[in-house]
């Protein structure tokens, strides 16, 4: 079972999204002019939020990732200031590849619980 808050095509251009899997695959891609929010949630699954195509609001952003027994991956540009923190329990959380942010640049926030499970926020390489 897997939902995604999206259009048909995997895609929104809303401000917040939501995406949930059960026992499958997810990815959402977000065109939003003004990135606000995020809700990720993987049970033995895998789920990517796609924010490459993304602007952050002015005011920044907050995503909630839990992981249990799957994996989360969210793809932000390397122009973007990010800030990840969390608990993981037999798990791991990840914030991979160097970021070129202006340091008073809006910032992406991630509060990540990974239980034996993996949240990652990478940059193009």
């Amino acid at each position: 079972m897997s939902t995604a808050y999206t259009e048909n095509d995997g895609t929104s251009a809303d401000d917040a999204v939501r995406a949930f899997a059960a026992l499958g695959e997810q990815r959402v891609v977000s065109r939003s002019s003004a990135f606000r929010s995020g809700s990720l949630t993987a049970i033995a699954s895998e789920v990517t939020l796609d924010l490459l195509q993304a602007q952050l609001a002015p005011e920044g952003a907050v995503v909630d990732a839990m992981s249990v027994f799957g994996e989360i991956r969210i793809l932000v540009p390397s122009d973007w200031r990010v800030a990840v923190g969390g608990t993981p329990v037999g798990g791991s959380i990840k914030n991979k590849g160097r970021g070129t942010a202006p340091a008073d640049g809006p910032e992406l926030r991630v509060n990540a619980t990974a239980v034996f499970g993996e949240v990652k926020v990478k940059r193009p390489s």
